[in-house]
């Protein structure tokens, strides 16, 4: 346990001991794999987030600005791209990852929490319906809450002094206005 606290690369310190530098390698592709899917999902959804809240009046309409030849959100892909860049100038990939990981984490329990909303609506028809609803979406809604609300419960940690999972975001500005904008809802002049 001593060794797996000290380590910077636990997966990879684990393969090594149980595979080998088989094992090393392995982890190393599968994280490079999914650091690369997160990215291209992260790519293609951001920019499409910051053009509907433009759509919707809660960002200048210049931002929902499509291209002509491309038809795709310009304006919004290069306020992502300035974003990025500017985190990745100003941060630590701890620091990156932390934030990420906790900032991501609520918006994934509140986008399974809209099937309570989603299933009381008359024109509801989903062509898949969840298994053993309500208790799947609970569960999932629950135990999404528990590392989020780390940063009310353990305020000093969540300041970002030490490192580790969810230290340092609640005091991440884009993380409060995303979380706080999520809470009062979009009900915009396009979205009704």
């Amino acid at each position: 346990m001593d060794r797996i606290r000290s380590s910077r690369l636990v997966a990879a310190d684990v393969a090594s001991q149980l595979i080998g530098p088989v094992g090393v390698t392995f982890v190393g592709v599968t994280v490079m794999l999914s650091t690369f899917g997160t990215l291209t999902a992260s790519l293609l959804t951001a920019p499409r987030i910051f053009f509907a809240m433009a759509d919707d009046g809660l960002l200048p309409r210049r931002v929902g600005a499509v291209h002509a030849t491309f038809r795709t959100p310009h304006v919004a892909i290069l306020i992502c791209m300035a974003l990025g860049v500017g985190f990745v100038l100003l941060r630590t990939f701890e620091q990156l990852a932390d934030t990420f990981v906790t900032a991501i984490v609520p918006f994934y329990a509140l986008g399974v929490a809209a099937v309570f909303t989603l299933r009381k609506r008359a024109d509801y028809a989903p062509g898949f319906r969840v298994p053993w609803y309500p208790v799947v979406p609970s569960l999932f809604v629950v135990s999404h809450d528990l590392p989020a609300g780390q940063c009310s419960r353990r305020p000093v940690e969540s300041l970002g002094h030490g490192s580790g999972a969810g230290r340092g975001s609640c005091r991440n500005p884009c993380v409060l206005c995303g979380v706080d904008a999520s809470a009062a809802g979009t009900t915009g002049p396009g979205r009704g």
